[in-house]
């Protein structure tokens, strides 16, 4: 479960996420890239991605790494009405160690 960030919570800013990474043999996610409707989302999205674990691949009954798996996040507060996702306004994250 991705944590809310504290400035999108303090705004009232709803989101949403497309994280692209892959699986390992092990089930340890790695080139995780997302793309979300607010930047304010980036981090939590790759830190909650590196958390999980994930089901490796299967082929012809070996153990295989996955690849290019999309899984959506969404970024919502009770009570507030459900943000329609509109996937053609997802950006890119910006890595800050390398920008």
């Amino acid at each position: 479960m991705p944590s809310y960030p504290v400035g999108a919570a303090r705004v009232m800013l709803q989101g949403y996420c497309e994280v692209e990474f892959s699986v390992d043999t092990r089930g340890r996610t790695s080139n995780i890239h997302p793309r979300c409707s607010h930047p304010e989302f980036c981090a939590s999205a790759t830190a909650a991605m590196e958390e999980v674990r994930f089901m490796p691949g299967r082929r012809d009954g070996r153990i295989v790494q996955r690849n290019n798996v999309v899984y959506p996040l969404e970024y919502r507060i009770e009570g507030m009405p459900d943000p329609i996702p509109d996937r053609t306004e997802l950006k890119g994250c910006v890595d800050p160690l390398v920008s």
